[in-house]
């Protein structure tokens, strides 16, 4: 959860680039118990932090909430962090 909230901040000051970003999200099922994981790969128009969206160019929208990972060429500085630790 902690990585996650740091890349949230990444994206929240460099979306005006509006990188491309790949999310694996958890969609519930509408109709019974669980669900699936999937994963979007999309360029990032905005964060919504009141309503607790991710917005793309493409006009789709994710819940921030249903996000358990994110990958992208804008955390690779995030990840050569991680390997010199």
């Amino acid at each position: 959860m902690a990585i996650l909230s740091i890349k949230l901040q990444i994206l929240n000051n460099r979306f005006k680039e509006q990188p491309e970003i790949t999310v694996t999200y958890f969609k519930p099922d509408d109709k019974k118990a669980g669900g699936a994981y999937l994963q979007k790969t999309a360029h990032i128009k905005r964060i919504d932090d009141v309503e607790r969206l991710l917005h793309f160019t493409d006009g789709s929208n994710l819940p921030i909430d249903d996000i358990t990972d994110l990958q992208g060429e804008i955390f690779r500085v995030m990840e050569s962090v991680e390997y010199e630790s």
